[in-house]
């Protein structure tokens, strides 16, 4: 999303347009292109996310790791697997490394948002791709709406909420859902 607003403005904004016109208590994550650049810049896997991008994955939060979570995953590591985090001018991230995968992974399958904190996880095919989207003509802001019900899927309906935050300004929008 092209927009002049903070981005913790842009995300209350998004937040309360999911509310009105869904009912729904979403946590939007909104950064900024200089802040996902910074993003993947840190990545302290960058050199097997580079060669197994699918296995390397960066969780942005919303409000921070929460105490205990980065000890609490290392201790769920095996075979390889390792995490680190790092704290941005954006905010924080948590970087997985998944050397077999992530399926199979007991830090995939038992950490959970009351573990690490509300976040949003991505492969590192998906952060590059996100990176691009953000450098195309006119788009400013990548957004990211998270923690939707199971029953009810990322849809059209909830991009046109996110839309109707910048309604009438005729710019592009790059938006990542569920």
């Amino acid at each position: 999303v092209e927009s002049d607003m903070a981005p913790a403005t842009l995300e209350a904004g998004i937040e309360a347009a999911m509310d009105k016109t869904f009912g729904l208590k979403i946590a939007a994550m909104v950064r900024t292109p200089e802040q996902w650049a910074a993003l993947i810049a840190a990545n302290p896997f960058a050199r097997q996310a580079e060669a197994h991008p699918a296995r390397a994955l960066a969780m942005v939060m919303k409000d921070g790791i929460r105490p205990g979570a980065l000890e609490a995953c290392r201790a769920l590591a095996e075979g390889g697997e390792a995490v680190e985090a790092a704290h941005l001018e954006g905010g924080d991230v948590l970087y997985f490394w998944f050397p077999k995968g992530h399926g199979e992974s007991g830090i995939f399958k038992k950490a959970t948002p009351r573990m690490l904190g509300m976040g949003t996880g991505r492969n590192w095919n998906t952060v590059l791709k996100l990176a691009e989207m953000a450098k195309g003509p006119g788009v400013g802001i990548v957004v990211r709406a998270s923690n939707l019900p199971p029953d009810r899927p990322f849809s059209d309906q909830s991009a046109a909420a996110i839309l109707k935050v910048h309604a009438g300004t005729g710019k592009p929008v790059a938006v990542m859902g569920n």
